[in-house]
């Protein structure tokens, strides 16, 4: 009498897209080999989908695509006002959504009893690319009226700004720094403002500056998440400053 041999496999989930609208919906895919129980007929079984708005989640029955395919799908519908029952998941804009399930048919080196949450997220509302969604436009140093100067005075007090706009749907915490070089690049000086701009707006953060030397300097500003985490919301830019 012979015997097959059973492979076991490691799931795999995703999205069929990277975002959705908070009144759309969304379909997710599950690829797992293991969970054709039946190979004739259509086999199903459920997954967790949450969001950040309701971390419980909403218990999702995935189908089979076919016949022993191994294929699941499930569609979800989202909402931003009604409670989250059956395949509805509320949301708001910005929230990361995720998909998960325990996969506990793994293969070697995995050992009987072991289990692996799948996952996979998704956003709510636009992406934006990194580096697009604050980015720092008009570069300018003014006074203390906020006049834009082109030449400052030593032991000038002046106001290096610029302007922040956030293109995303969510508001966005920043932090921005201005560091000052001399023509020999050494920094001169360095200073921050922590602030947060709200979805679809702009706001134009400064911070002062008063050089005690002449020369040409250049100011360079950086729009980061904060101090402590520098992940760059906008490309760097740079100003040229005559200090006579």
């Amino acid at each position: 009498m012979g015997s097959s041999l059973i492979r076991w496999n490691i799931g795999e989930a995703e999205w069929l897209a990277a975002s959705y609208p908070a009144s759309g919906t969304g379909v997710i895919r599950v690829i797992d080999p293991d969970m054709n129980l039946n190979p004739e007929a259509v086999d199903n079984f459920a997954i967790t989908v949450i969001s950040d708005s309701v971390a419980s989640g909403i218990s999702l029955t995935v189908t089979e695509t076919s016949k022993a395919a191994g294929i699941f799908e499930g569609t979800v519908f989202f909402t931003t006002t009604d409670a989250p029952t059956g395949s509805r998941l509320r949301v708001a804009e910005g929230d990361t959504i995720t998909a998960e399930y325990d996969d506990t048919t793994l293969p070697d080196p995995h050992s009987r009893g072991d289990e692996l949450t799948i996952s996979a997220t998704a956003l709510i509302g636009t992406i934006v690319p990194p580096l697009e969604r604050v980015p720092v436009s008009n570069l300018r140093v003014v006074d203390n009226f906020g006049s834009t100067l082109d030449t400052v005075q030593v032991d000038q007090q002046v106001q290096v700004t610029a302007d922040l706009t956030n293109g995303q749907t969510r508001d966005q915490a920043f932090a921005y720094l201005v560091q000052i070089q001399d023509e020999d690049n050494v920094t001169v000086h360095l200073a921050w403002i922590s602030g947060s701009v709200a979805e679809g707006q702009s706001f134009s953060p400064s911070v002062s500056w008063t050089p005690s030397a002449s020369g040409t300097y250049t100011a360079t500003t950086f729009a980061w998440e904060s101090v402590s985490n520098p992940e760059a919301l906008s490309p760097p830019v740079s100003l040229e400053i005559t200090v006579s």
